[in-house]
This record gives structure tokens, sequence and C-alpha cells, in this order.
């Protein structure tokens, strides 16, 4: 290898790391919750993160109806439920049969009929997140050991040296 590549081959691999652990850490979401109260009037929607938490809030009057849209163009790949309300959509999750989100849906409506009921809590987890994030630490490993085996000078294990 020459003397360029090597230190080339070191920062690209840095930059990937960097942009791979911001890009799990900062983008895939984890859960999302709606939370709504009658006694503030408000409805917060929050999106987890690993490295961050996103909250919004919204008037409990400008909300409206939750829908349900097919996820992908497959049969069975899931359906996306939504919530609307006055500055745009709130995404709830991904459920894997219709009756899953039609039973959401119904939890919702029955909390905007129902006056006595005090509060709607509404959780999802995003598996795909967890087995993405989970997925990427054999990644992060090998990347890292490449990265530190090139800092150190050592020949990696993964990559024999070739006799000319």
């Amino acid at each position: 290898m020459s003397r360029l590549t090597h230190p080339l081959l070191l920062g690209g691999l840095f930059i990937g790391i960097i942009v791979l652990a911001l890009l799990l850490a900062f983008r895939v979401s984890l859960e999302s919750q709606l939370r709504c109260d009658r006694q503030t009037n408000t409805c917060a929607y929050t999106r987890f993160f690993l490295g961050r938490t996103q909250l919004e809030h919204q008037p409990l009057g400008s909300m409206t109806p939750a829908w349900v849209s097919r996820s992908g163009a497959l049969s069975g790949s899931g359906y996306n439920l939504w919530i609307g309300h006055s500055h745009g959509n709130w995404f709830l999750g991904t459920y894997s049969t219709a009756d899953d989100a039609d039973q959401v849906i119904r939890q919702i409506k029955q909390f905007e009929q129902a006056r006595e009921s005090p509060h709607l809590v509404v959780a999802y987890s995003f598996a795909a997140g967890y087995w993405l994030l989970w997925g990427s630490v054999p990644i992060f490993g090998y990347l890292l050991v490449e990265l530190l085996s090139g800092i150190a000078g050592a020949r990696s294990k993964f990559h024999p040296s070739r006799s000319s």
C-alpha cells in the first residue's frame, strides 16, 4: 500500500464511522408516543431517538381524525397510522394488520367522544429501528478494529498481506 492511500483509507474509515453513528443516533426513530390531556387541553407527540427526543405540542381542538394508509405496494407490508393537526401530520407507527391499526383508531375516537376520559396515551415501538441499531454493532466493531489497526500500523487479520 502506498504512503498516500493509507492515510486516505484511515480518514475515509473514520468519516464512515462518524457518519454511521450520527445517522443511527439522530435519524433512526426508536419509539413514538401520542399523549393527549384534557386538563391542559393539549396533545403532545414525542419521538425518541438514541441521541435526542423530538417533542411537539398542539391544542386538543386542532387535531383531525386519525387515518390509516398502506405502508408499501406489497401486500402484508403493513398499515401506517397517522393523525393530523393544524400544522401537518404525526406518524404514530406501522401496524402489521389493519385490525391492529383500527383498534388504535377506535381508542383515539373513544377518547375524543368520551369527555370524562382525562387523558390518552398511544405508544409505538419501532422494531426496525432497534434491529438497525443492534445490527450496526458488529459493523462498528469491524470499522473500529480496522481503524485502530491502521493507526497502530499493524496488519489487520481481516486483510492479510499479499506476497508479491
